[in-house]
């Protein structure tokens, strides 16, 4: 998108295809966040070593020079993570804050239903990438690894999957069997099916379905829209996208969404 006149915000997203969604769904997340708000930026491509936290994705912010007025190509700031990184837009006043309105119920649907993608779709999804024999090739060949040279590439490739395993069987998703698994992932996705079936308001057919029913986006609009282009468009999860494709009104929703914030974007197969 354009660059803002006052200030340069840089999102570094990994491996970054131009008109092409991120196989993150936090880099998309944000994104999503960004356009919401008609919020100008520009995306490149970084490697995790350069990440703040070790993860992307992160931004990165050049302000104009008082003395020159010039824009520095050089951002004098990052700030990683993306729920940090919204806070910190919000307050340098560059996104508005989405759930500032909300009643105490609303707030409480919009966290949940974030913390139920990000603290457990997640991992699921990142098991179903890494763990499985198709995933873990597709993420080490044409996914975040492509960009290392082969055969250094499978030495990478092995130390990640170890990583991911080690991880996974912390967090708790590595020690379900593969059909425990896809019972609690349809359980999620049909919790968040449901949830948007219920919170229709006979919006028109050209304009998005917000989750919580409203006239406007919240939080919790960009961290779903982020998590279903993610699985829609990466062949690396393919049960999570049988899933996901199993609820009409999920790809409608990320249709809309689509259609209305990017157009400039390859669109999944629907």
């Amino acid at each position: 998108m354009a660059i803002d006149a006052q200030r340069l915000i840089t999102v570094f997203a990994g491996k970054h295809d131009p008109g092409k969604y991120n196989w993150s769904p936090f880099v998309n997340k944000l994104q999503a966040r960004l356009r919401f708000a008609s919020t100008s930026y520009d995306v490149k491509s970084c490697s995790l070593s350069q990440a703040p936290k070790g993860k992307i994705p992160y931004v990165g912010f050049s302000e104009r020079s008082s003395g020159s007025g010039d824009i520095s190509a050089v951002p004098s700031r990052y700030v990683g993570d993306t729920g940090f990184i919204i806070k910190q837009l919000v307050e340098t006043q560059d996104l508005p804050n989405l759930n500032d309105n909300l009643s105490n119920v609303d707030l409480a649907q919009d966290l949940g239903l974030r913390a139920l993608l990000e603290d457990k779709v997640y991992f699921m999804q990142m098991r179903d990438r890494w763990l499985s024999d198709d995933g873990f090739y597709k993420m080490r060949d044409e996914g975040p690894l492509a960009t290392i040279p082969y055969p250094l590439r499978l030495v990478v490739g092995m130390i990640v999957y170890r990583k991911i395993l080690q991880a996974l069987h912390g967090q708790g998703v590595g020690r379900y069997s593969t059909d425990e698994v896809d019972i609690l992932r349809n359980e999620a996705w049909a919790i968040i099916s449901d949830f948007l079936s219920n919170s229709r308001n006979g919006t028109g057919a050209n304009r998005p379905q917000w989750a919580l029913g409203g006239e406007k986006p919240t939080e919790l609009d960009a961290t779903l829209f982020g998590f279903l282009s993610a699985v829609l468009t990466c062949p690396a999860n393919s049960d999570s996208q049988k899933t996901v494709r199993s609820h009409p009104i999920l790809l409608e929703y990320a249709g809309r969404i689509h259609d209305a914030y990017f157009p400039d974007f390859v669109k999944w197969d629907e």
